[in-house]
């Protein structure tokens, strides 16, 4: 859960490199890491970037826990899907890219995300228009795909390596596995 705020705009090696700080000072509970002041806490996430403003979600985050969980993640994680994703956004700092990766990743739900990597790829390939919201893009897959957890992990994880190589900012369409599938004329959105 700590990796799904801390991945907030910012590559995931990034990330890793703060929770590793976490895991290494035991402060990796949310219990622990509640018990930290905002600097303290902003300190040992630096390597994430923007760590005031994540100090401030990963607060939020430990305290929904904490205060209405009586700091047992297990006791979160048990809500039904739809009240957990609710309760979740209901959390600062916590949209709903950031709700789905705790869904699938911590509690191991069928929840769909999409991310920057998913957006980039539908619009270019004239699947989505440009704009379309959060949850009418992760409707596109939740329509098409059964609810499988194991699915959904694997085709957010082949998006992510799909983005990494060849849907960047910038495309690199040569090789890419969906080059055949782009509109005539090349991906949208991108001026020659």
């Amino acid at each position: 859960m700590a990796g799904a705020v801390l991945t907030q705009n910012t590559a995931w090696e990034n990330a890793r490199r703060a929770i590793a700080v976490l895991r290494r000072e035991r402060r990796l509970t949310p219990v622990r890491m509640h018990a930290l002041s905002l600097s303290e806490l902003a300190a040992r996430i630096r390597p994430a970037g923007c760590p005031h403003v994540k100090a401030r979600r990963l607060r939020a985050l430990t305290g929904l826990i904490c205060e209405r969980f009586g700091g047992s993640l297990d006791r979160l994680l048990a809500l039904e899907s739809e009240a957990l994703r609710h309760t979740l956004l209901a959390t600062h700092g916590v949209g709903p890219e950031t709700a789905d990766c705790i869904l699938l990743y911590a509690a191991r739900r069928p929840a769909f995300v999409v991310d920057a990597y998913t957006r980039r790829m539908m619009e270019r390939h004239g699947w989505a228009p440009p704009g379309e919201s959060y949850d009418a893009l992760r409707a596109r897959f939740t329509a098409a795909l059964p609810r499988d957890t194991a699915l959904y992990n694997e085709y957010h994880a082949l998006i992510v390596v799909l983005g990494k190589h060849h849907c960047g900012t910038s495309p690199r369409c040569g090789g890419c596995p969906l080059q055949s599938r782009l509109p005539p004329g090349g991906p949208r959105g991108i001026s020659a």
